[in-house]
């Protein structure tokens, strides 16, 4: 929360050396905690304080981008930038979103990545097809390979995760964008979840039948469940598994899948995992990315937000309650630094940086009491500690 990183090396920073990096890391190595588990149980405390009885599920992907040589990272592949249209190594995650009345909270996520054979056949064979190499003699599409599942069955292994973890929760819909826009996936996850509506999104090169001929998507210029933006030029088109509700109704429940957009803005912006989470291997993906979907069950709980939402008044953003957080944090650590200066001797060998300073107390002219921090912690890099600095 304090650094906006999954950085160790900030965490003793940040903490002036009362958390050493060495232990953090072992701790977060070779504890025997269940992190899974951990997991679960903060989903479980989110719907229990709240009361959480009905909800609908959301699911959408994120691309994370990595350096362009990630040997050690989990699941880093070639990503396709939307934005330039080119490619860039990164990593994919699955996200399951509960969307309620009172909040929207994470309850789920997967590393996704496509089958490193199946990539190499793909490319092998878009070279054989300009060579004009005929099809018998192209090598076959190798089977499918079971440690990399698509992120459809990821998305249908986390539905089905959350509703043996959670069957008091009853849930009215599920949501998802044009990714998982099949019929395939639609109908099991309205399956999985007791048969609730399940509404996507067409492709733009998607194949549907309409009047008895399967044609694509773009050719088809009659569609009741339509809907456009005003800032957008082209409708997109939606689809559900129950026709007996109203168009409109199935329109007004598609737009609450933009507070799955929200949430992921927010995690990326104000939860540490997208600035500095190199932890390697998979252990160290998922356990950090644990720990920064724990920050916003945290915020969730913050006695703040829990006073507005039980008013009923808007929430706070993650960003306004981080920096409160931040503030309330900082307060803090001053206080315990100037309460425990009197039981130290004067020259005392702070952790952080094993050298000697002493603090004398100045009286300025305003009349408001500081503390000057001398001599040896200038070198340090530590932008709390720096020789001549004034602390009101």
């Amino acid at each position: 929360m304090l650094t906006n990183t999954v950085s160790w090396a900030q965490f003793e920073r940040c903490g002036l050396g009362w958390y050493r990096f060495s232990a953090l890391s072992w701790m977060f190595r070779h504890t025997k905690l269940l992190w899974e588990g951990l997991w679960q149980a903060s989903v479980s405390v989110v719907v229990a304080q709240y009361g959480v009885s009905e909800g609908v599920l959301g699911i959408d992907d994120s691309d994370h981008r990595r350096a362009k040589r990630t040997k050690r990272i989990h699941r880093s592949h070639k990503v396709y930038d939307k934005k330039t249209g080119g490619y860039f190594n990164g990593q994919a995650l699955v996200f399951l979103v509960l969307i309620t009345p009172q909040l929207t909270l994470p309850v789920g996520f997967r590393f996704a990545a496509p089958d490193p054979r199946q990539v190499a056949w793909r490319a092998e064979e878009a070279r054989l097809k300009r060579l004009k190499i005929p099809k018998a003699e192209r090598p076959p599409r190798p089977a499918p390979d079971a440690a990399y599942p698509g992120k459809p069955p990821l998305a249908l292994e986390l539905i089905e995760a959350f509703r043996r973890a959670h069957p008091q929760v009853r849930l009215r819909a599920v949501l998802a964008d044009a990714l998982y826009g099949t019929q395939a996936f639609m109908d099991q996850a309205s399956h999985r979840c007791g048969n609730v509506q399940t509404v996507s999104q067409l492709r733009a090169n998607q194949k549907v039948r309409f009047r008895g001929k399967e044609r694509a998507r773009a050719r088809v210029r009659s569609w009741h469940q339509a809907l456009r933006y005003p800032n957008e030029s082209e409708y997109r088109y939606l689809v559900a598994t129950d026709l007996s509700w109203r168009t409109l109704d199935i329109v007004q429940l598609y737009t609450l899948r933009w507070l799955v957009e929200v949430f992921l803005e927010d995690w990326k912006l104000n939860e540490g995992w997208g600035q500095l989470a190199k932890q390697p291997d998979e252990e160290g993906s998922s356990r950090s990315l644990i720990l920064s979907l724990l920050l916003d069950h945290a915020l969730i709980l913050h006695p703040e937000q829990q006073a507005r939402l039980s008013r009923q008044t808007p929430a706070c953003t993650v960003g306004c309650l981080r920096q409160q957080c931040q503030g309330e944090a900082l307060v803090e650590m001053f206080r315990r630094v100037l309460e425990a200066e009197g039981k130290r001797p004067a020259n005392y060998i702070y952790p952080a940086q094993n050298r000697v300073c002493k603090m004398k107390f100045h009286s300025i002219t305003t009349g408001v009491s500081a503390w000057q921090i001398d001599g040896a912690h200038a070198s340090s890099g530590n932008p709390l500690l720096k020789a001549g600095q004034r602390v009101a």
